[in-house]
């Protein structure tokens, strides 16, 4: 599976990763100071490409076009983008200046002679290596030749800081610096990790095209669905990297506690609940830890990983507390999980910063 320098909580720059084979999994009863705790490899995943799939993606994936600079792909149509990586454009809002202003006060004007410009795009994942990062597809644009500015501030409905598994779909706005002029902008489209091409895809609003579907529920042949559809269970202490060990306890729908915690607090979106989570971190290492040494998510039915802006929550874990050996942190992680995905969430939990992370799945009973 893909591997990520840095966890999500502390996204700052660009992912790196490494890719490699996974192993077979397989359970290990740990001793001293873990007598209870197990230890997993790599979860196990088929030798053989699905069937149906071709070139590393899994059974039932979109079939997508290249486009080129002076042939893209047409708007509405689904755009190959290269490992694993489908990208479709759904809109596009030349000048969406006032659109942007008004979704934050403290966003810039364009520079002088410019527009913001939103194209909403369809990206999913549908290769058999997961999960990826979101920032493993790069989307830019083009306008006369030259690359566009991509910082517009603030934007609606942005494209989130996520992981992906296979299977996942996001449909969000992307944003840039601009004419205005829809004669000369072209957006284009790579994988992070591929040496194919850029794919390029013409900017338009179709009116009779479907948003790109997903395929729900861990995917046969991709790499994590043998540890999703086997998590392990609640209350268990399991070994994760070389200094921590992690029991996930429980999980419950919370949107009643986490609006009790704060009165200021928002309510989820519509259609979402705040999903809450308990776990205990021992820290096994030599020299001192810290929360940010782990990295926790949680995935479902939708095969993207959750948004944790849930606002002020009680028994939060405290990030700027240090962790000595033997020490354990006990606290609460929140998630934005969309209503009929609850019944369905597996918690990933792996150590940060080390290139051979592989993720070990939780559930949270």
């Amino acid at each position: 599976m893909r591997t990520r320098l840095v966890p999500l909580l502390l996204i700052t720059a660009l992912l790196a990763a490494a890719c490699g084979e996974v192993d077979t999994a397989a359970l290990i009863e740990a001793g001293a100071d873990t007598t209870s705790a197990t230890t997993r490899d790599d979860p196990p995943t088929t030798s053989a490409p699905p069937a149906g799939g071709e070139n590393g993606e899994i059974e039932g994936a979109p079939v997508g076009v290249r486009g080129t600079l002076t042939s893209p792909v047409p708007a509405g149509e689904i755009a190959d983008v290269g490992g694993g990586w489908k990208v479709q454009v759904l809109g596009f809002e030349a000048d969406a200046t006032a659109t942007v202003m008004e979704e934050n006060p403290f966003n810039d004007p364009p520079p002088a002679g410019s527009v913001y410009t939103i194209v909403r795009v369809v990206a999913g994942y549908f290769g058999t290596d997961d999960p990826v990062d979101w920032f493993d597809l790069r989307i830019s644009a083009l306008e006369n030749g030259l690359e566009l500015d991509g910082n517009c501030g603030v934007i609606p409905d942005e494209f989130p800081f996520t992981r992906i598994y296979a299977g996942g779909v996001i449909e969000a706005n992307v944003c840039f610096v601009s004419s205005g002029d829809p004669a000369g902008f072209t957006l284009y489209a790579e994988d992070f990790f591929s040496f194919d091409d850029p794919v390029f895809l013409e900017p338009g609003t179709p009116t009779t095209v479907e948003a790109m579907p997903g395929l729900p529920g861990p995917q046969p042949g991709a790499a994590a669905s043998a540890g999703r559809l086997d998590p392990i269970a609640a209350g268990t202490p399991t070994v994760i990297g070389e200094d921590w060990t992690v029991s996930v306890d429980s999980g419950r729908v919370g949107t009643g506690e986490v609006l009790s915690a704060y009165d200021f607090n928002d309510l989820p979106p519509a259609g979402s609940e705040f999903y809450l989570v308990d776990a205990d971190l021992t820290y096994t290492g030599d020299e001192t830890g810290s929360i940010f040494d782990l990295d926790i998510t949680a995935v479902a039915r939708s095969n993207v990983t959750f948004d944790t802006l849930c606002g002020v929550i009680d028994n939060d874990f405290d990030f700027t507390q240090e962790v000595f050996p033997g020490g354990t942190l006990s606290g609460t992680v929140c998630f934005v999980v969309p209503s009929d995905e609850t019944d369905s969430v597996v918690v990933s939990v792996r150590q940060s910063f080390d290139l051979e992370a592989v993720d070990l799945y939780f559930a949270p009973a």
